[in-house]
């Protein structure tokens, strides 16, 4: 045999030997008990990749109607679970302050459920007048136009506004923030 492919061969089993632990699962609900059905999950494995590992260090997916989630095909170790609901008004579980909710997977419990709690926040609203439509008529064409809104979470982490709303005034956006706490709004653009 080639030398090139006993490469490969001898290369192959490492690829097969990663070991898929269990899975994460479980529902996302409100302070007030409201089932969360809109949003998306995070679990990133705490430490990073184990050594001379090929183990997924994350996975995400979308909350389902029910409030639901399920992520699969994660290998043994501690995770934090973070979710995140903003068109609805619910603060992101591992951002202002909290920390998300860790679960551990091992051989003796391959699969966790994991009730995620979610914090109402203030929904802040801001409209950018733009009759000329500067923005819809440069965006993609002229280099840096683009407006960029949001603000700085405790984490210092950037968290921008969404649009909510388009019309041929201007655009309206929405980031959700806590109650009661004064922060400061970020508006740039380079064009």
């Amino acid at each position: 045999m080639r030398p090139f492919l006993r490469t490969i061969f001898a290369s192959f089993p490492l690829f097969a030997s990663v070991a898929v632990a269990g899975s994460i699962g479980g529902v996302v609900a409100g302070t007030d008990g409201t089932r969360i059905s809109k949003g998306g999950v995070t679990a990133s494995r705490l430490g990073g990749r184990p050594a001379g590992k090929l183990a997924r260090v994350s996975a995400s997916t979308l909350i389902l109607s029910d409030g639901s989630f399920q992520l699969p095909g994660l290998d043994y170790g501690a995770y934090v679970v973070c979710v995140t609901a903003p068109s609805a008004g619910w603060l992101d579980s591992c951002e202002w302050g909290q920390k998300g909710v860790t679960v551990a997977l091992s051989t003796g419990q391959p699969s966790i459920h994991a009730a995620v709690t979610l914090i109402k926040g203030a929904p802040i609203t801001l409209r950018i007048n733009d009759s000329s439509q500067f923005l819809a008529s440069h965006e993609g064409v002229t280099p840096g136009a683009h407006l960029l809104i949001g603000v700085r979470g405790d984490t210092l982490a950037f968290r921008p506004a969404t649009i909510s709303a388009q019309d041929s005034g201007g655009r309206t956006y929405q980031v959700v923030i806590p109650f009661d706490r004064q922060l400061n709004i970020s508006v740039s653009s380079s064009a």
